[in-house]
């Protein structure tokens, strides 16, 4: 860490509103996951609450580390920071921690660490590196080819694990990224027609060779993508966590039931409540009102980071931002989504308010970066 660095910054551009929005996100998962777990005014928090906050706590010092580190640090070590995320998702493959069907783990014995939560920060960086390098204009397809291998890479050993969801979240970093890299729309055209044409391969293995299909996609993939467009065609089976989840958000209506008192959850219906399916208690608890506040902070929070990016003083700075935007934006819109049926169920976490030490981890790493960055910033058009 550069210690003239953090003497020579203007400590103004610190982004209090951001904080502010950090807060609320905190209070609000500990809030919702303590009304998930079955706790009371009386027993305070429960076991999985007081957990969350703990985790929230040691997130926020480790946030507070990144941020008073001049983010250029980190573009010298973007480089072994990525094989290093490379080789745990490695390890994981070989002697990873096992559970519901999904080898996505590491036992540390006190914790246990999901390292793609990671890779998609180590990814970022990597990324950023790259694209810096072109300085804003990228008319060509070969261009990229480097870029296509760093996010490749972790990409399919995600797939092996399997995780698709978070495999996903890498595609959508990447999109974003090249969008604020300059990249030439001709070679979105190029990258839409490749992923159409992967598309119509698999639809032609489904028909005609399903070995070959069920290589590519796994049999409960394809359990799930059944299920989310037609749920109601097995809802005690395959579409059972997206027919409650649907049930538990529509009985919220405007003001939903109250903490604690939302049936579906309290009841148990809803799976993974206090992790994947989150959303659903916070549309049956709080109803209307409660969804539109979750979702109008984070529409605040990709703005300040957007601003962010705009006002960074380096290309990479600007980049790592963005990558940021397309983490959280395809998070956010694939959980929600799964949760009221729009999207495939996928085994992402609401990003500040699902339950997991791993994402929260992650994510508070992302904001620490984005402080970074903000810190050192060129002065606003406005300021």
């Amino acid at each position: 860490m550069s210690y003239k660095w953090l003497l020579e910054k203007n400590w103004k551009n610190l982004d209090m509103f951001l904080l502010l929005l950090l807060f609320a996100f905190a209070l609000f998962s500990v809030t919702i996951i303590n009304s998930a777990t079955g706790s009371d005014a009386e027993e305070g928090l429960s076991f999985y609450a007081k957990r969350q906050l703990l985790w929230i706590v040691i997130a926020t010092i480790l946030m507070a580390v990144v941020a008073i580190t001049d983010h250029r640090v980190f573009e010298q070590y973007a480089l072994p920071l990525y094989i290093i995320g490379v080789l745990l998702l490695l390890y994981v493959e070989v002697q990873g921690f096992a559970t519901k069907g999904s080898q996505r783990w590491i036992d540390l014995g006190f914790f246990r660490m999901q390292p793609s939560e990671f890779v998609k920060i180590c990814v970022i960086l990597m990324l950023a590196k790259e694209l810096s390098k072109f300085e804003g204009e990228i008319y060509r397809f070969r261009d990229l080819i480097r870029s296509f291998v760093i996010v490749g890479v972790p990409f399919l050993l995600l797939i092996m694990e399997p995780d698709l969801g978070t495999s996903l979240v890498l595609i959508g970093i990447m999109i974003c990224m090249f969008l604020i890299a300059g990249v030439n729309w001709r070679v979105f055209l190029i990258l839409f027609i490749i992923a159409a044409l992967f598309i119509g391969m698999l639809v032609f293995f489904y028909y005609v060779n399903e070995e070959l299909f069920f290589k590519f996609i796994k049999p409960y993939q394809l359990s799930r993508i059944t299920s989310f467009m037609n749920p109601e065609g097995d809802p005690l089976q395959s579409g059972f966590q997206v027919t409650q989840s649907l049930i538990a958000v529509g009985s919220g209506q405007l003001t939903g039931k109250g903490l604690s008192s939302g049936s579906q959850t309290q009841g148990g219906w809803i799976p993974e409540h206090h992790t994947d399916f989150i959303f659903a208690v916070v549309g049956e608890e709080l109803g209307f009102f409660g969804v539109s506040l979750l979702i109008c902070l984070f529409f605040f929070l990709i703005y300040r980071i957007l601003l962010t990016s705009g006002n960074s003083k380096d290309l990479f700075g600007s980049y790592v931002a963005g990558g940021i935007i397309g983490l959280i934006v395809f998070q956010v819109y694939q959980n929600i989504g799964m949760t009221v049926g729009l999207m495939p169920i996928t085994g992402l976490a609401l990003p500040f308010i699902s339950y997991g030490g791993s994402s929260l981890l992650a994510t508070y790493i992302c904001m620490g970066l984005v402080f970074s960055i903000g810190i050192g910033k060129k002065p606003s058009l406005f300021s």
